[in-house]
């Protein structure tokens, strides 16, 4: 689907024509050097650095953090960006990143431990509520890169709902690892949450997958998106990450 290219709206012609363009984008090479197999990939580096550059992006929220981090701390230092706040629920994970980033890097670097996350009946694992909330003090958010916490034992869908008030209709949602079953499944519940008023494209990029999703937030979240069996399960499968101490009951 398709919108005008106006300030609140995608023009998804404009952002084939952007990723095409991208593979000339230049990546600092203190970024380049600490690229691997597991992190975030350079050619989705160069898609989201000229997304940044050609669509004025100046605040980020990140879930997950890395490498990607710290080439946002770098467009931070260069006054590219204004803004940009990073979870992890990771402590090992977070020290890493603090590692890489510096003593002087202007990220707002947040350990947000995982815990149970209520929404339309449904129960999820993911990021602390609370601390989310309480580290993003914009009203809204340029840029949203969902990388974490870990799909295959969490899933990512929750972390959307969770900063749903603070998007605006120009905010541009990046899922990572797109091509994957807990990923494909966030996309499909989005989609009935936000039947109206969710546009979605995926790039194919070095044999990883990143869907850029716009919402209009004006359209009416759907009061009843899940069926009754796809809500016990989540409560089941909830309550064992909690035996399993996986997730802390306090979220």
């Amino acid at each position: 689907m398709t919108r005008s290219n106006d300030i609140d709206s995608v023009d998804w012609k404009t952002l084939t024509d952007l990723y095409e363009e991208s593979s000339n984008h230049i990546i600092p090479e203190p970024v380049e050097e600490h690229i691997s197999k597991s992190s975030i990939n350079t050619r989705e580096l160069q898609f989201i650095g000229k997304l940044i550059e050609q669509k004025n992006i100046k605040s980020v929220i990140e879930f997950g953090s890395g490498v990607s981090t710290l080439f946002f701390s770098t467009l931070l230092d260069d006054g590219v960006l204004d803004t940009v706040v990073a979870f992890d629920d990771s402590p090992h994970y977070i020290q890493r990143t603090t590692d890489l980033l510096g003593s002087r890097s202007k990220v707002n670097l947040v350990l947000a431990p995982i815990g149970p996350y209520y929404f339309r009946g449904k129960l999820f694992a993911t990021y602390s509520k609370r601390k989310i909330l309480e580290n993003l003090c914009l009203d809204g958010y340029d840029l949203i890169l969902i990388d974490g916490p870990l799909g295959l034992r969490y899933g990512r869908e929750a972390a959307l709902y969770i900063i749903y008030g603070k998007l605006k209709d120009s905010s541009l949602i990046l899922l990572d690892d797109a091509n994957r079953l807990p990923e494909k499944k966030a996309m499909v519940n989005w989609q009935k949450v936000w039947s109206h008023g969710l546009f979605q494209k995926s790039f194919s990029i070095e044999e990883k997958h990143m869907s850029c999703i716009s919402l209009i937030k004006k359209e009416t979240l759907a009061s009843r998106p899940f069926g009754i069996w796809e809500i016990l399960v989540s409560w089941v499968w909830l309550f064992k990450l909690i035996i399993l101490k996986r997730v802390r009951r306090e979220n």
